[in-house]
């Protein structure tokens, strides 16, 4: 289980370029905003509050055979914010503009064969090693809650943003990409997500695992920011 937020913080273990504008999704009926492009719903095991999936922005990247994607719930997510969320070893950085409460957010890196796209599944039951899903993370702001400097322990050096709700971290188990594009070019990310592995990273080290009824396609915007990131 993986989290871009711990590429800086000590509890968490781990980690799309322009905004896509409001023009390039379905207007909503009411307030102007566009609707996602991906919608669904993740639900921890034995929880109250499941994380909703609303994915409104994606930007990626690849570099030779590695390809790196963020997907975000928030409209005014950039590439710039997303390539500074990211980067190793970054000062504390407000993520309010990438993430809304009762959301999730997903990262995802394919750390070989990616030349043009790829195609994997992975069925229930499947024991064998899955390097594609060990390197994505998806993070849910489970209830209502902002982003707070703080520390978590007594003994961490710096404050960083945390979320004030239940903060719930995992990888895909069950799932489906169809991934493609690149080199400089926009991508399109199509995705199933049925089963997740993780857990509350925030409160304890317990796996908790989540049911997700996620699927859909998107638009992912070349954004060369996350070439910085110190994740190729």
């Amino acid at each position: 289980m993986t989290s871009p937020t711990a590429l800086r913080l000590p509890l968490t273990v781990l980690a799309l370029g322009l905004a896509l504008g409001a023009c390039k999704g379905k207007e909503a009926d009411t307030g102007g905003e566009p609707d996602p492009y991906i919608v669904g719903q993740i639900q921890p095991d034995g929880g109250s509050e499941a994380g909703n999936v609303r994915f409104h922005k994606a930007f990626g990247f690849n570099q030779g055979e590695v390809f790196i994607a963020y997907i975000s719930s928030n409209p005014d997510a950039t590439c710039e914010n997303v390539a500074q969320y990211l980067r190793v070893g970054s000062a504390a950085f407000d993520p309010s503009d990438m993430f809304r409460p009762d959301t999730c957010n997903m990262f995802i890196k394919v750390s070989q064969d990616y030349s043009g796209g790829i195609d994997y599944s992975r069925a229930e039951g499947d024991a064998s090693i899955d390097l594609v899903g060990a390197g994505t993370s998806i993070e849910c702001a489970l209830g209502a809650g902002d982003w707070e400097l703080t520390t978590l322990l007594e003994d961490d050096p710096d404050p960083d943003y945390y979320y004030s709700g239940r903060w719930w971290v995992g990888n895909p188990l069950t799932y489906r990409y169809t991934f493609s594009g690149g080199d400089g070019e926009d991508y399109t990310l199509d995705m199933e997500l049925a089963q997740l592995d993780g857990g509350y990273v925030h409160e304890s080290l317990e796996e908790v695992r989540a049911t997700a009824t996620v699927s859909g396609s998107m638009p992912a915007e070349w954004c060369e920011g996350l070439a910085s990131t110190g994740l190729f």
